[in-house]
């Protein structure tokens, strides 16, 4: 198909089935002052950009100054190629593809240093933001679910060392493992509170349950389920961002009511001032040693999965979830009310979420985004791979995603018996002073066997 350029009263030349008149009030210039700002100039910085307006948005960089270091990939649809390409400015910082060679392009400009220095973003052309072309639509879904996959798998490398360098950080902390509790609590009944919008309708079930209930809770949750007069059994964090500690730090609230279960790598502020009883998943040593006999593996990056490696570890016969949900509420809103500003089920990537429709419970449609979906997958695999034979894994929400091996049941359908254990009787005693020279006779021998 042959596409013809419309030039408006600004001399600004488009293609119509593109841009129809997105720059016939204002003119492009102006239009892109008020849309996109700054947002494309920053240095040393890798701009992956879906569509290029008719060619105006790279003109338009070009006339406003391209910034130091940068690279600016252009993606734009096949079928516009051969139209768009005679247009396209000549500059050693920009580079035009379409959606099969992109990836090497990228590859070839080293996206993934870029990737390493948080230094990457996708962003969509006005012309694609306004889906007016109907195959600019999964031209960004398809691209941006791949970058987002590109992105995750480069930053697992990257945080897996720095994952290391902070367990070392934490070490002094890192001394019993959530694995001394292992199968302690065949028979009783867990509920993972979440952080997802349906909690709020379960909450004065949990109320009025709380002493039949061993409750998991993210450590965002404390303010909230203090508020509420509910009391965590444990409490759980995985990150190791400063911000972790501020959204948290309600936690202390329960440390003498609570433990708290923390990532190896968890932040070193939240878990060094914790007073009260404490355990940890994942190795305490980044190298094999019998130091790391019998630790906690974690199956998955949220800490809602951190939540559930360890309700399984535990024994549970009936792991509940509440707020557990995977995608948007009823409203299009992404977390419980009272939770903090950033709550969420997964990590944010850098870019534009897409909300794609997925199944609940309930058997409707409802919205998610590719980080929800990634942590669903996470979340069932760990069901589907690690729950033991005796165990179910229950959501009371119909409004949360199905998930495979995940089975749902009202409230009414669940009958706990009474808690008798507690989890903060059965961590044991030992003096601090024999672990930490048992931490510092094995670092003294690694250190002997790299010499």
């Amino acid at each position: 198909m042959a596409y013809e350029f419309s030039t408006n009263s600004y001399s600004d030349s488009y293609i119509p089935e593109i841009n129809e008149n997105a720059f016939n009030k204002f003119g492009a210039e102006t239009t892109y002052r008020k849309r996109l700002g700054d947002t494309l100039f920053k240095p040393r910085f890798f701009y992956i950009i879906i569509g290029c307006d008719s060619g105006l948005l790279p003109q338009h960089i070009l006339e406003q100054g391209i910034a130091e270091d940068t690279e600016y990939l252009f993606i734009e649809d096949r079928a516009l190629l051969p139209t768009i390409q005679p247009l396209f400015p000549e500059h050693p910082q920009f580079h035009l593809c379409n959606e099969s060679n992109w990836e090497e392009s990228a590859n070839n400009l080293n996206l993934a240093l870029y990737m390493k220095a948080d230094s990457t973003i996708i962003v969509r052309s006005l012309g694609v933001a306004e889906g007016k072309y109907p195959p600019y639509i999964p031209l960004y879904k398809n691209c941006h679910n791949r970058y987002q996959s590109i992105y995750l798998s480069t930053q697992a490398t990257l945080s897996k060392i720095h994952f290391y360098e902070l367990g070392l950080n934490n070490l002094a902390e890192n001394q019993h493992m959530i694995s001394v509790l292992a199968n302690q609590f065949i028979g009783k009944t867990a509920i993972i509170l979440g952080a997802g919008p349906s909690l709020d309708d379960q909450l004065p079930w949990i109320q009025a349950n709380q002493d039949r209930l061993y409750i998991f809770a993210v450590s965002r949750l404390a303010k909230k389920l203090h508020r509420l007069n509910i009391t965590p059994d444990f409490i759980v964090t995985v990150d190791a961002l400063e911000s972790t500690y501020y959204e948290g730090r309600e936690s202390f609230l329960f440390e003498d009511k609570a433990l708290l279960i923390h990532a190896y790598h968890a932040n070193a502020r939240l878990v060094a001032q914790w007073n009260g009883k404490h355990a940890f998943t994942g190795p305490r040593f980044p190298w094999q040693t019998e130091m790391n006999t019998g630790y906690q593996n974690q199956t998955g990056i949220t800490v809602t999965n951190t939540c559930l490696d360890s309700a399984i570890n535990l024994g549970f016969t009936n792991i509940l979830l509440a707020g557990v949900d995977f995608c948007l509420g009823k409203g299009h809103e992404l977390h419980t009310s009272d939770s903090g500003s950033d709550a969420s089920q997964a990590p944010v990537l850098s870019g534009e979420a897409i909300h794609e429709a997925v199944t609940t419970n309930a058997g409707e449609q409802a919205q998610s985004t590719w980080d929800f979906i990634q942590g669903s997958k996470q979340f069932s695999d760990t069901v589907l791979n690690y729950k033991q034979p005796h165990q179910h894994i229950i959501n009371l929400s119909p409004y949360s995603m199905r998930m495979e091996g995940v089975e749902h049941a009202l409230n009414e359908a669940i009958h706990p018996e009474e808690k008798s254990i507690s989890p903060l009787d059965n961590i044991p005693e030992q003096p601090l002073s024999n672990y930490y020279n048992s931490c510092l006779h094995e670092l003294k021998r690694s250190k002997k066997q790299l010499q």
